[in-house]
């Protein structure tokens, strides 16, 4: 648990996706709440909230010529 912990709020805050994109959390997100922070940031009921973070979170892993990967997602 601690290894996890320790990826998000060190390595995670230096990826590309967090990197371009922590900005646009309001308020912004402490990298200490990381990832529990993000969960409130996203809307709808608690289910719908945990996929669009999810969907966000894929951009980091979801490598270019695989788009269906996305839009598998979003249509669950």
């Amino acid at each position: 648990m601690e290894r996890w912990r320790g990826w998000w709020c060190e390595q995670f805050p230096l990826t590309p996706l967090w990197r371009s994109t922590c900005a646009r959390f309001m308020p912004p997100v402490p990298t200490q709440q990381l990832p529990g922070g993000l969960l409130g940031r996203f809307t709808g009921a608690p289910h719908e909230a945990l996929m669009r973070l999810l969907v966000w979170l894929s951009a980091a892993t979801v490598h270019r010529g695989r788009p269906g990967s996305i839009e598998l997602v979003e249509a669950c």
